[in-house]
């Protein structure tokens, strides 16, 4: 850059000064002219207009940099050579392309008359011949269309070049000739969008932006150098990094979903998306080596960048859609031709991770009625005809929905959900005896899981269950009676009697408690009382060793502890309990009526111990 001469306190003067066009009818020719003119004039040594330094420097700094437009850059460098004077020539151009603001910055004013005739003479010399690169990948697909024979044969005559960036990724390039007719009443182009985003329009970009995993916030600092240096933001360029990325993806799954057949009425939105695409593709390169906007001849603003954002946005979610379509059709197909072999060949599953929650978690421990078991299995039926996710047909899933005759009669729907459950518990019936109750309920029928019903069922059909909750190992159990030997509890206690005890007998305890069931919460609350049984040495969570018996409202309780309701349920638990001390299944009822037969426990040992 030249020397620059210190400012004078006043403006230089001159001759008469050469009458100038006016400005709305200045061509370009009469532009370089008029620059021409007021380099050779006759004071041409002491500068016609002298220098401003301030923006001298400034000018300095975005040229380093980089920032200045290229337009500027080639008046700077190219059209100043043909000037009498080239230093005068580049003075006015400093002095014309800055404006100072009131807090003493310069900023560029890329919106006045003579920038735009900069512009036109640039496009003018040159764009007539350039050169156009991109990555091979992406020129084979939008300039060959996929012909790789056509591109190497281009490499081999010469008409293709290929160079590699600093970080080794391989462009070609081709030199490319234009015909321009520059009118001299044309007027500059201004960068599309450069205004701020309409609120709608922001929250399309952020919801999209968000969708995609892009990010970008232009902070204060970034938008002081975008307005003053035109510096593009360094988050700005990492978010164009991730949308060529993007466009790079999806160009190549559009590529390989191209070859598959039977696309007919999507073929349209794609190659009509693939070619938006492949356009932003080669913008986003264009930004990212030349940063600037393409086809942009205004200032660089965030509005600018976020219409420019939002653009590609845009374009690779509406493409993505097409593409996730376009599989999805693909899935279906296949989906639909694995479940039609699945039926023809009458492969049925019964494995079914839905119906196994239903049954074991949420009806098993009363989390959910019958009828909402019904509900849900009815629709994942739907889903599952719908969508045939794995291609086959679930069926003990349609045997859930079927209850109730397909839940038409909702009052039949725990009948047929227990005949279709009943193979699966293993569990005995609960035992049936008459309880009295206060008025007006008197005698009724109640069912209770007593312990030595619940005992033997796990003993004999869940083993998992028993070493969980009930009798984990033998040396579980002989610490376990170690530990309280000594107790004040076991001196002269009956079990001392028993032989082997340690090894043989369990010890279990019995344990009540009142539950709130209604008005949780309420002072008006309602309380069962709760009887359960568990083993001392039980090792799961309390859900899991805890065994309800029998439960009741208090007040409808009639009687004493002794007789009455709970005379009766006390009577039936010790008889329970005694049955286990005996380990042998009770011939007779705890009335001591003889029961008719055998039942599957008949030869079922056990032993056990209560601590209360």
């Amino acid at each position: 850059m030249p020397a620059m001469k210190r400012p004078a306190a006043s403006e230089a003067t001159s001759g008469a000064p050469t009458k100038k066009p006016a400005a709305n009818k200045l061509t370009i020719n009469a532009m370089v002219d008029d620059i021409k003119m007021a380099a050779s004039s006759k004071d041409d040594e002491e500068d016609n207009q002298l220098r401003d330094k301030g923006k001298a420097e400034k000018f300095g700094k975005l040229m380093k940099a980089g920032a200045l437009p290229l337009a500027v850059v080639h008046m700077w460098q190219i059209e100043s050579k043909k000037a009498q004077s080239q230093r005068q020539f580049q003075t006015n151009l400093i002095n014309g392309l800055f404006n100072k603001q009131t807090d003493g910055s310069y900023k560029m004013n890329t919106e006045s008359h003579h920038f735009k005739e900069y512009q036109k003479i640039y496009v003018q010399h040159v764009a007539k011949d350039k050169k156009k690169g991109m990555p091979r990948g992406i020129m084979l697909a939008s300039v060959f269309h996929g012909d790789s024979r056509a591109m190497e044969a281009s490499l081999a005559k010469g008409e293709l070049q290929s160079h590699k960036d600093d970080a080794g990724m391989e462009y070609l390039s081709f030199r490319e000739l234009q015909t321009v007719e520059v009118k001299t009443n044309e007027r500059g182009e201004t960068v599309e969008g450069s205004k701020k985003l309409k609120s709608q329009e922001a929250h399309t970009l952020a919801g999209l932006m968000s969708k995609m995993k892009w990010e970008w916030v232009c902070k204060k600092a970034d938008q002081t150098r975008l307005e003053q240096d035109a510096h593009l933001p360094d988050g700005f360029l990492k978010t164009l990094g991730k949308a060529a990325t993007a466009c790079d993806k999806l160009l190549k799954e559009g590529l390989k979903l191209s070859k598959e057949r039977g696309l007919a009425e999507k073929e349209g939105a794609l190659k009509a998306a693939y070619a938006d695409l492949t356009k932003h593709q080669s913008q986003i390169e264009h930004v990212k080596t030349w940063k600037e906007l393409p086809n942009s001849d205004g200032p660089l603003t965030k509005g600018a960048l976020d219409n420019f954002l939002l653009d590609i946005a845009r374009d690779v979610d509406k493409y993505n859609r097409e593409i996730e379509s376009v599989k999805g059709i693909l899935k279906a197909r296949q989906r639909m031709a694995k479940a039609t072999a699945n039926e023809q060949a009458g492969n049925f599953t019964n494995e079914s991770q839905l119906a196994a929650l239903l049954l074991e978690q949420l009806f098993a421990w009363g989390a959910m009625s019958p009828q909402l078991i019904q509900e849900i299995a009815a629709l994942a039926v739907r889903d599952l005809e719908a969508s045939i996710e794995n291609g086959q047909v679930l069926g003990d899933l349609r045997v859930l929905a079927g209850i109730g005759t397909n839940g038409a009669y909702k009052n039949k729907c725990h009948a047929d959900l227990m005949n279709k459950v009943e193979h699966l518990s293993q569990l005995p019936e609960p035992f049936r005896v008459r309880v009295p109750f206060a008025l007006p309920f008197g005698e009724s029928l109640q069912g209770m899981l007593l312990p030595h019903q619940l005992f033997a069922s796990l003993w004999r059909d869940y083993p998992e269950t028993w070493r969980l909750s009930v009798l984990p190992d033998e040396q579980t159990l002989q610490r376990f009676w170690s530990a309280v030997d000594s107790h004040p509890q076991m001196e002269s206690h009956p079990i001392r009697d028993v032989a082997d005890y340690k090894s043989k007998v369990a010890p279990l305890a019995v344990h009540g408690d009142g539950v709130p069931v209604v008005g949780l919460g309420k002072g008006w609350s309602k309380v069962m009382t709760m009887f359960s049984w568990y083993s001392l040495i039980g090792q799961g969570q309390t859900k899991e060793i805890l065994f309800w018996v029998w439960s009741m409202y208090d007040r409808m309780s009639k009687g004493s502890v002794s007789e009455g309701t709970r005379g009766v349920f006390f009577t039936v638990l010790r008889w329970s309990f005694l049955c286990l001390m005996e380990g042998k299944w009770p011939s007779a009822d705890f009335q001591g009526k003889r029961h008719l037969g055998h039942h599957k426990n008949h030869w079922a040992w056990f032993c056990f111990f209560v601590l209360i």
